[in-house]
């Protein structure tokens, strides 16, 4: 999933790059790329879920009975960690969503990045009760709840911990992170 969307995401930003250039005199009213920039979003957001969807995630095996196999099996602790990481590395670089010499003849509208922050970040904040259930399944060398946490903290954070600048997107998980832990 982290490889396919890494590919992906390549392909959006250059798309969206050249959406312009692509669509210069075809379209006067910039209707036709305000729906390819929606479309665009819209595939970044499943690359976002499809690779999120393995944090806490599970592979159910519909077998027949006397077939050997696991029915019931948790994702292996590193692809969970990985995703994780790759997921919140997206969250910090979403920035080129907001290409402002695409959006700004669409007329009234917000920058998509700190959307995609905030909604994909509440998330990963709440997908810590598939983390829970996946780790039952693993047992001992599974994905634990306290080393999610912690490699979410330690992701959030990392700019401020390394005493670096930190930036708004950064800033923004943070803020967040602060509010979900007093809940």
């Amino acid at each position: 999933a982290i490889k396919s969307a890494t590919y992906g995401v390549k392909n959006l930003k250059y798309v969206l790059a050249h959406l312009n250039e692509w669509t210069a005199g075809e379209d006067l009213d910039y209707s036709f790329r305000e729906r390819m920039y929606n479309e665009i979003v819209y595939q970044y957001v499943r690359y976002l879920n499809h690779v999120a969807a393995n944090i806490g995630g599970i592979y159910l095996t519909d077998l027949k009975a006397g077939t050997p196999g696991e029915r019931v099996r948790a994702v292996e602790k590193s692809k969970q960690k990985a995703a994780l990481k790759w997921v919140i590395n997206e969250l910090k670089n979403c920035d080129w969503l907001d290409n402002e010499e695409v959006t700004k003849n669409f007329g009234l509208r917000v920058g998509l990045a700190p959307i995609m922050r905030y909604y994909t970040g509440l998330e990963l904040f709440n997908s810590y009760s598939n983390v829970i259930f996946s780790s039952h399944i693993a047992g001992k060398e599974g994905y634990s709840p306290k080393e999610y946490f912690d490699d979410l903290y330690s992701l959030v954070w990392e700019s401020a911990i390394k005493k670096n600048h930190v930036p708004e997107s950064d800033r923004m998980l943070q803020r967040l992170f602060l509010e979900r832990a007093v809940y």
